[in-house]
């Protein structure tokens, strides 16, 4: 999706430009957007979010975030069943 963003906008019915101002860049001008910081091998999620029905959150996928400001719990990236690692665009 970072990849066309426009297409993006366009399907969501935002203003254009404006997920460009919060997506993840190469040598952006707040060191936080920069795509090192993006995790690709894994894909954390806040078991009490998840058993709740609640989706995803992008936030998740930035290095710098570890837990969740709602439950006050660390993420997890293995599943407690089977112990393989949660990946982004893998499982369900």
């Amino acid at each position: 999706m970072i990849e066309d963003l426009t297409t993006v906008e366009k399907n969501l019915d935002v203003e254009q430009g404006s997920l460009a101002a919060i997506s993840p860049q190469w040598k952006p001008e707040n060191p936080i957007y920069n795509w090192r910081y993006e995790r690709l091998h894994s894909a954390p999620v806040c078991p009490t979010c998840i058993s709740e029905g609640r989706p995803h959150r992008q936030a998740w996928r930035h290095v710098f975030v570890i837990a969740c400001t709602e439950h006050d719990l660390l993420l997890a990236d293995h599943c407690p069943v089977c112990r393989e690692t949660l990946a982004p665009g893998k499982g369900g």
